[in-house]
């Protein structure tokens, strides 16, 4: 064979491999190209059913089930609807219809989806009863939250007219054995609020969210209740390891009780420091056994009791804060503020449906029925007893207590005898152990 002819022969070979090769790289970009659509494709919307809400509302209110599901009755359900319909509706119905091709959520059920989370319920199943997504699941929440905490008929409000605390204090006069307490406009306490653990990009001191009492991360809520255990103001703003007496200064109701002119008083537990307008009970080292200021624990707590009550009720109707609220940091206070106004919406709403109503056999019924410990609750009693500011003026405060001490003893008035021989009992039992009798 000639050389020209081998030379040939080599070309064809290489253009052979070279057609096989272009051939290789045109269908490795087409694949490409298709992997890359299929990537960035967006996914067949997946077809739900819609709660139908009128078969649904119907059917639990002729089951007598409505108020267990939903916290409230149909007829407050409705008027909580009323109320928030014009901000929650869906602002594009058609583009929304184009898509998935069943009608948007409407209001009635974006409300019953958010109701039955906040009352305890888990998301998958609120959202798969309502036929949403994740992410529109979420995105509904967040809208109806918005709607509860921006609506000025809603709103927390404190009594800042005369007219108005005298109207709160009589109510506690009412509750007060022989209206002993006829100056009271409110009780403070603390609650923690169990938040998942935070991040350091969420908040700046992680460990301040630690509290040590209750080994858990939570936030430092402060709130004020009336006679009917509604909460006239409310504060989220400190961590979960900040005592009360700290987080009691931090608050801006620290600062009308100061300014305040009429006599009005307001009554915490020993958290607090006792203050002209905040009176607080005995404690072991000033109680002694001193009869008088025994009588005077009992009455003070006899009304003190109803933020403890308050919120019990708030945790046991409201589920979603007995555990950790499972969404970010930024929305806790949301679903806080979210919480304290319905639950004054459905005191308000059983109070004009029923003026007869008592909150005492609500939590009568609580208790018999309830399964929760009392450790759930999460109550706040821890104290910084180095913070002491000078906005406190324990002098004048110890002078007040001891004016109605007087008062109590004037009236003949004494701790009952059921609760005396436990409150005793447990009282030489603190005194023995401080002494080393045991």
């Amino acid at each position: 064979m000639s050389r020209s002819s081998k030379r040939h022969r080599c070309w064809r070979l290489t253009a052979a491999q070279n057609v096989s090769l272009l051939s290789a790289l045109l269908f490795c970009h087409e694949e490409d190209e298709n992997s890359t659509k299929q990537k960035y494709a967006r996914k067949r919307s997946v077809v739900r059913r819609r709660l139908d809400w009128d078969f649904h509302g119907a059917m639990l209110v002729q089951e007598s089930q409505f108020r267990r599901y939903y916290r409230m009755h149909f007829s407050s359900f409705e008027k909580l609807l009323q109320l928030i319909a014009p901000s929650i509706v869906c602002k594009n119905p058609a583009r929304s219809t184009a898509r998935t091709g069943i009608p948007p959520v409407s209001p009635a059920n974006k409300l019953q989806l958010t109701l039955s989370w906040l009352s305890g319920g888990n998301h998958h199943h609120c959202r798969a009863l309502a036929g949403v997504s994740v992410s529109h699941f979420y995105s509904i929440l967040h809208d109806v939250l918005a709607a509860i905490n921006t609506h000025a008929e809603l709103a927390v409000v404190f009594p800042a007219t005369l007219a108005a605390r005298k109207k709160v204090a009589a109510g506690f006069q009412r509750i007060s054995t022989q209206g002993v307490f006829n100056n009271v406009i409110g009780c403070i306490d603390g609650w923690l609020c169990p938040i998942k653990v935070p991040s350091r990009t969420e908040v700046g001191n992680v460990r301040s969210f630690f509290s040590g009492h209750y080994q858990r991360y939570g936030i430092n809520i402060q709130a004020c209740c009336d006679s009917f255990c509604r909460i006239l103001a409310y504060s989220c703003n400190c961590p979960g390891g900040t005592g009360d007496a700290l987080a009691f200064l931090k608050w801006q109701l620290s600062s009308v009780l100061n300014d305040l002119m009429e006599p009005f008083i307001m009554l915490g537990d020993n958290a607090y420091m006792v203050d002209f307008h905040l009176l607080t009970p005995f404690d072991k080292l000033h109680l002694g056994n001193d009869s008088r200021r025994d009588a005077f624990n009992f009455f003070l707590s006899q009304l003190r009791i109803r933020i403890e009550m308050t919120f019990g009720l708030l945790v046991n109707k409201w589920g979603v804060l007995q555990k950790p609220i499972a969404v970010e940091f930024s929305q806790v206070r949301h679903v806080v503020h979210a919480c304290i106004r319905l639950h004054n919406f459905c005191i308000d709403e059983r109070l004009a449906a029923d003026p007869s109503y008592s909150v005492d056999d609500e939590v009568d019924n609580f208790v018999a029925s309830s399964n929760v410990a009392n450790d759930d609750f999460y109550y706040c009693e821890t104290v910084d007893g180095d913070v002491l500011p000078k906005s406190i003026r324990p002098s004048v405060g110890e002078m007040s207590r001891s004016i109605l001490v007087e008062k109590i003893a004037n009236l003949n008035l004494k701790r009952p005898a059921r609760s005396a021989p436990r409150t005793y009992a447990r009282r030489d039992k603190d005194i023995r152990r401080t002494t080393g009798a045991i």
